[in-house]
């Protein structure tokens, strides 16, 4: 065992003396000349570091703030609102598509917020119109009327 470990310290040795001598022998050409930074700097001497106005420039780049989105209230009307995992989804979406079919002219939002699955109905400016709109619903659904309300929401980027 020590004599393996020997070889393969002294094979380790070898090469990383081989590394070293290597690295030291390779002589720069004329297209790979750097300046050197480092090597002419002495303790307690005043340095002067001279650059181009664009670097300044560069340095002095801002980001453009992002203009805040408009939000806006609207108000909608929430038919169900369910937080069962196995049925609650397709509830929804079933309520969405009755409502759509006798009701086209108002959008319907199937949304999930954990851990609720929601169906709400319009895009209403005014609280009166999506009342107006709820006592339509009721009318044409009276088993929705139990989950039926009008909720207040607020919209980002709309007009």
């Amino acid at each position: 065992m020590t004599k393996r470990f020997l070889r393969i310290s002294g094979i380790m040795a070898m090469a990383l003396c081989y590394g070293q001598l290597n690295a030291q022998s390779v002589a720069p050409g004329p297209d790979d000349v750097e300046p050197d930074i480092v090597g002419h700097i002495v303790s307690d001497s005043l340095h002067v570091i001279i650059q181009s106005e664009d670097i300044l420039e560069l340095l002095r780049y801002e980001k453009p703030q992002a203009k805040p989105k408009k939000q806006t209230i609207v108000y909608k009307v929430q038919v169900f609102s369910d937080n069962n995992a196995r049925t609650a989804k397709n509830e929804a979406r079933s309520q969405s598509h009755r409502i759509a079919a006798r009701f086209p002219q108002f959008r319907t939002y199937v949304t999930f917020t954990s851990p609720y699955w929601r169906l709400r109905v319009g895009d209403f400016a005014t609280q009166d119109e999506a009342d107006a709109a709820a006592e339509q619903l009721r009318r044409a659904f009276p088993a929705y009327n139990r989950e039926i309300r009008v909720v207040r929401e607020q919209v980002r980027g709309a007009k």
